[in-house]
């Protein structure tokens, strides 16, 4: 019995369902470091703010807004990172509007299908 995936080959190919749902958490913490850096950091502000400096709001803020930057330039280094890794793959792909390449089309002449 044979199973099509529509991942791309990875180090996770030919684990199964393990491999791909780790191979899809790996490619989703982006989201969760979002949402829970500024969370977290921003707790942990309002903590201090509220019970050891009473500077409310003063560390909230900081803390959460420096979470947010440094969990997004993460995000853009890491894209980056991956689209660099498959610079070669991606040029060797031609793109579905060529209409100098028309089997690169679905449509076989050209257009778009």
């Amino acid at each position: 019995m044979t199973s099509t995936s529509t991942h791309s080959a990875g180090p996770t190919q030919g684990r199964g369902a393990l491999g791909r749902a780790l191979d899809d958490a790996q490619q989703s913490h982006g989201s969760f470091e979002l949402v829970l850096s500024p969370l977290l950091l921003g707790l942990l502000g309002w903590w201090l703010d509220a019970k050891v400096f009473h500077t409310t709001p003063w560390l909230t803020v900081i803390f959460a807004v420096l979470a947010l930057s440094g969990a997004v330039v993460k995000i853009y280094y890491t894209y980056r990172a991956h689209m660099a890794a498959l610079g070669p793959v991606r040029r060797r792909l031609p793109m579905p509007t060529d209409v100098d390449h028309p089997d690169a089309c679905p449509g076989g002449e050209g257009t778009a299908a």
